[in-house]
């Protein structure tokens, strides 16, 4: 809850785990009219009763989404350290190499296994781990861009997004009136209003339409030798 008076719940997350929060009783919120944490303490933020419960939490906030599995989580950066320490000075993995382990791989799978001592996997996977250091120095250097570019989309959506106005009754509709009506103040929508001059720059006035009288093709035939000589016939 915000000094104002509004109730805001956690309805997203970016990518980079920020929560986007919206007024409480929305059923359907834009992502990009959605405020984050910070932005709803430049209003004034009043703390909430502490909530150890999950029904409890739930009583209170609403259901929040449920996470959506995107795969293993990102190394961390003490992890990728120690990693590049184990594997020395190594170049990553060619496509070559990678699909001979992947042909490796299959091979072991698919091979008719004897009951007695199987040399022929033993081979393959002695094989594959004297060249593994190559592969976990591609992977590496995976994770490290991976990291990167998270980072980089995280602060493009940081420095993109505007937070919209709780009066805005184009963003939040009957919110938005009742949200005046108990006391809001009334302000401008950065989020769904037009993009204005830059302040202090001076747009040039609109040019006037052409007088086709000052036009250079103009005549105005005030001398009679401009007229015609010939008469009617």
């Amino acid at each position: 809850m915000t000094s104002d008076g509004a109730v805001w719940v956690q309805a997203a997350v970016t990518r980079a785990g920020l929560g986007l929060y919206c007024p409480e009783g929305v059923a359907r919120c834009p992502r990009f009219v959605m405020a984050t944490l910070a932005e709803l303490a430049e209003h004034g933020v009043k703390a909430a009763p502490p909530v150890t419960e999950v029904a409890d939490a739930v009583a209170l906030m609403g259901a929040l989404p449920m996470p959506v599995s995107t795969g293993p989580a990102p190394m961390t950066p003490e992890q990728r350290k120690a990693l590049a320490v184990q594997i020395g000075d190594v170049q990553p993995a060619t496509d070559a190499l990678i699909g001979s382990f992947a042909k490796s791989v299959a091979d072991i799978r698919n091979h008719e296994h004897p009951t007695w001592e199987d040399l022929y996997c033993m081979n393959l996977s002695s094989w594959m781990g004297e060249r593994i250091a190559p592969v976990l120095k591609r992977l590496l250097d995976t994770e490290t861009e991976n990291v990167r570019l998270r980072t980089q989309v995280a602060e493009l959506e940081a420095a993109t997004y505007v937070a919209p106005s709780p009066s805005c009754t184009t963003c939040y509709g009957a919110d938005a009136v009742r949200f005046v009506a108990n006391g809001g103040a009334l302000a401008p929508c950065r989020a769904c209003a037009p993009a204005g001059p830059a302040e202090g720059s001076q747009s040039a006035p609109p040019a006037p339409a052409e007088d086709p009288h000052d036009s250079p093709l103009h005549h105005t035939y005030a001398l009679g030798r401009d007229l015609p000589t010939g008469g009617a016939q």
